[in-house]
This record gives C-alpha cells, sequence and structure tokens, in this order.
C-alpha cells in the first residue's frame, strides 16, 4: 500500500509490526507490506487465463457496476501476447477500460502483489500487533474486528497460528515446503486440489480457459473441446 510520508498511519503500522519501506518511484511517499494467505483452493493468477479474466470483467462490469470496473488483465507474453489484440476488439463494447500487465516477474519494483513462501509468510506475522488507530485524529478508535454473521471475532496471534496450521481454515497443505501466497508457480500447482478448474487427463494438472469452449494444460499442453477450430 502506497502512503504519504506524512499519513498518520504511517506510526500505528510501525508500531504494529507492518514493513514500512520508501517509494521506489515516489520519494514523497512510502509503501506499506501486508503478508496474505489466500486460503485453500484458491487459484493464483498464474493459472488464471488472459481469456478468463477479460471474461470475469466483463462480467462484472455487465452485472455490478455502472462506472468502469478496475482490472489489470495478466498474460503470458509468450502464450498469451498473439491473442491481445483479439481479445481487446471482442471485449471493446463489454468493458469501459482495461489495464494490461504480463505475469514475468520483476517487470517493475514494488508491484502491487508479490510471490512470498510459507516460511517468509509466517515469519512476517509472528510479531504483528493489532493496529491501534487511538493516535489517529478525528477517527473513533477500535479493534479490528472481522464479522461472520451475527458475530465479530477479535483476531490474534493464537487465531493467526490456528489458520496457518489448518487447512480446513485456510491455511498451508500439509508437508509443502514452498507455497507462494500472492503468486504461484508450476512447481507447486501440484500441492493443491483445484475445485474451480479443469483438471488435465493426462498429467493432473490445471487446465486453463483460453477461449470459450478451450481448455489448455499448463503443465503438458493438452487441451480439451474446442482449441484451434
Amino acid at each position: 500500500m502506497r502512503i504519504g510520508k506524512n499519513n498518520e498511519l504511517i506510526t500505528p503500522l510501525k508500531e504494529a509490526g507492518y514493513q514500512i519501506k520508501d517509494d521506489f518511484y515516489d520519494k514523497s511517499s512510502l509503501v506499506a507490506e501486508f503478508p496474505i494467505h489466500y486460503g485453500k483452493n484458491i487459484r493464483s493468477e498464474q493459472e488464471v487465463s488472459m481469456w478468463e479474466q477479460f471474461s470475469l470483467a466483463a462480467f462484472l462490469q455487465k452485472h455490478w457496476a455502472d462506472n468502469q470496473v478496475s482490472s489489470t488483465i495478466k498474460f503470458d507474453p509468450e502464450k498469451e501476447g498473439r491473442d491481445i489484440a483479439n481479445y481487446l476488439e471482442y471485449f471493446q463494447y463489454q468493458l469501459k477500460g482495461i489495464s494490461m500487465l504480463t505475469k514475468r516477474d520483476k517487470v517493475y519494483e514494488q508491484p502491487p502483489l508479490e510471490p512470498i513462501t510459507r516460511d517468509d509468510y509466517i515469519e512476517r506475522i509472528r510479531y504483528l500487533k493489532p493496529i491501534n488507530f487511538s493516535k489517529i485524529k478525528h477517527e473513533k478508535a477500535d479493534v479490528d474486528k472481522f464479522c461472520n454473521n451475527d458475530i465479530y471475532e477479535v483476531t490474534t496471534q493464537s487465531s493467526l497460528e490456528k489458520l496457518v496450521k489448518d487447512p480446513e481454515l485456510g491455511g498451508f497443505v500439509e508437508n509443502s515446503d514452498e507455497l507462494m501466497l500472492s503468486n504461484s508457480n508450476e512447481n507447486i500447482i501440484q500441492n493443491f486440489s483445484n475445485e474451480r478448474g479443469v483438471i488435465c487427463q493426462e498429467c493432473g494438472g490445471i487446465m486453463a480457459q483460453t477461449s470459450p469452449n478451450c481448455f489448455e494444460c499448463n503443465k503438458c499442453g493438452d487441451n480439451l473441446d474446442g482449441c484451434g477450430m
């Protein structure tokens, strides 16, 4: 999260243990890092094709928002780069605007999401404390709470440790040496069961939807249905 150097949130975030770094591009700003674990059976950006991302953005634009839906489409330049012009033409009347970004690593410094390992995540949350907003002027101080139906729960260190250890609560898969939190790569896809995508019958990998009737495997290249027709 980019935030001005004089913003009142800086002190509470530092006191709570969050990493604050200088902004690489804007000397008047700082960058606050928040470790995130998305949970069980959530696909990473690497596993969602450019076609599916376009389709989801168009769906939200039609059924959810009147103003422009803010969306950045991530694409594989080798596999999907040649299709960008065709996709933009196909969705031109379904979207009010769209941004594009390659899936390659280290495209620029301090991107919105970066992959980290399981050990890095655990180390980062180990010393985090609830953020104390009481020092911020003109704000009503309150402990962060999370709503589950009619019950509000306060996040504590013990609950974070329970979350990390229990796969059923969205924790890490047991006996996995490395997991990506904001992203993933093909070496660790097999650690997860995929309840949202299509499973390849050849190798058991995840198949990405690349067009309305086509699914291609990210691992072995096998395809289903109308690919190439």
